[in-house]
C-alpha cells in the first residue's frame, strides 16, 4: 500500500515552489522532509530544494527547526559548507534552496576504502574550518558523520545538514525534541552528549566525522 508521502513524492517532479523552483528528481529523503535536484528558473541553475513533509509541515516544533535550520545556514559562509541560497514556504509547506553539489558523502568514500592518509587528513582540516566558522558564530552542528560530510566531483569538502543544529546561547532547546530524546546520531556523539550534559563546541569537535568507525560505545541508559 503507498503512504500519503510516497504519493505526494511521486507527484513532486515538475512542480514549481516558491514560483521558480521547479523539481526534478528525489535526491534525499529523511524523517522530516526530502531533498530534490531543481531548477531555478529566475538564474537558469540546478539547485537542491529541502522540503518539510506533509506531516511534519502541520506539526509546530517540526515547523520552527526547519525554520531554525534556514536562520543558522543563513549565517555561515564557509566554502566548506554546504551554501544556503533561499527558503520561504509554498502554500504551507517550508522549503529551504542549497547549492546543488555532485558527488559522494564521505560514508560512501570509506565503503570503497580508497581514501590515502593525506586525503584524510585534508577532509579533516577543511570540516574543522567549517566547524570553527560555526562555533565563531555560537552555533554548534550536533550530527558530525560522515553521511552528513560531502566529497564534491573536484575534491571539495562540504558539511551537510545543519537540522539540529542549535545555537548555543539558546536554552530553550528541549522544546524542539521529545522529551529525553538525545539530539544527533549516538554512535557518532560526545560522550557528555550521551549522558546529557550538553553541547559545546568542544564537543562539537570531538564528532569523528571522518573516522572510519563510530565512537566507543557509550551506554545510553540514565
Amino acid at each position: 500500500m503507498v503512504s500519503h508521502a510516497e504519493e505526494a513524492l511521486s507527484d513532486a517532479p515538475g512542480k514549481i515552489i516558491g514560483g521558480r523552483y521547479q523539481l526534478a528528481e528525489l535526491i534525499g529523503r529523511g524523517g522530516f522532509g526530502s531533498v530534490f535536484a531543481a531548477v531555478d528558473r529566475a538564474r537558469n541553475q540546478r539547485v537542491a530544494v529541502k522540503l518539510l513533509n506533509t506531516l511534519a509541515s502541520q506539526d509546530a516544533a517540526s515547523r520552527q527547526r526547519f525554520a531554525r535550520e534556514a536562520a543558522i545556514c543563513a549565517r555561515l559562509g564557509s566554502p566548506f559548507t554546504v551554501r544556503l541560497l533561499d527558503h520561504g514556504d509554498a502554500g504551507g509547506t517550508p522549503f529551504i534552496v542549497y547549492e546543488l553539489l555532485e558527488g559522494a558523502s564521505l560514508a560512501k568514500e570509506l565503503e570503497r576504502d580508497t581514501l590515502t592518509e593525506a586525503r584524510a587528513i585534508s577532509i579533516t582540516r577543511d570540516l574543522l574550518s567549517s566547524l570553527a566558522e560555526a562555533h565563531r558564530a555560537g552555533i554548534v552542528h550536533r550530527d558530525v558523520k560522515p553521511a552528513n560530510v560531502f566529497i564534491t566531483r573536484d575534491g571539495k569538502t562540504k558539511l551537510l545538514d545543519f537540522g539540529v543544529a542549535a545555537p548555543l546561547a539558546q536554552t530553550n532547546l528541549r522544546g524542539l525534541t521529545a522529551t529525553g530524546e538525545i539530539v544527533g546520531t549516538p554512535p557518532y556523539l560526545a560522550p557528555e552528549q550521551l549522558t546529557g550534559s550538553g553541547v559545546s563546541p568542544a564537543k562539537s569537535s570531538r564528532h569523528r566525522g571522518c573516522s572510519r568507525e563510530p565512537a566507543p560505545s557509550t551506554s545510553l541508559s540514565r
